[in-house]
């Protein structure tokens, strides 16, 4: 089964909005420059989003990220503009973070718990306790 989405092996789902749960990386580019993709369910396994996975995708809006995820790598959700709202529900800030992860001033939500140490690290963004 495939459990690495890559924009070489995964091209005819690349502007569907639902990860099948058996995908564990969201691999560099993968998503990249889907201009239709305004919305994206990612599933509870998967593990890491990789460089620029959904680089340019300038109309999706909002995100979640389950707590599964332990890895964002950068510029991840670069060129994203119209991004404003992403829930990160990981209890344990995701690694990788940098000043371009996401491009946009957005509104970062993640659980209380996870509140002081999101709020300690520099990922560029707005990060209010939800």
């Amino acid at each position: 089964y495939i459990s690495i989405i890559s924009k070489t092996i995964y091209p005819l789902l690349r502007d569907s909005s639902v990860i099948p749960q058996n995908v564990n990386i969201i691999d560099e580019h993968a998503f990249a420059n889907c201009t239709n993709l305004a919305r994206i369910t990612l599933n509870t396994s998967l593990t890491t989003i990789g460089i620029y996975a959904f680089g340019n995708c300038s109309s999706l809006k909002t995100i979640t990220i389950p707590s599964s995820v332990t890895t964002i790598r950068g510029s991840a959700f670069y060129l994203c503009k119209i991004l404003s709202t992403i829930y990160c529900t990981p209890t344990t800030p995701p690694t990788g973070l940098d000043n371009y992860t996401f491009e946009t001033t957005c509104k970062i939500y993640v659980p209380l718990s996870a509140a002081a140490a999101t709020n300690t690290e520099s990922h560029g963004a707005n990060m209010p306790a939800k």
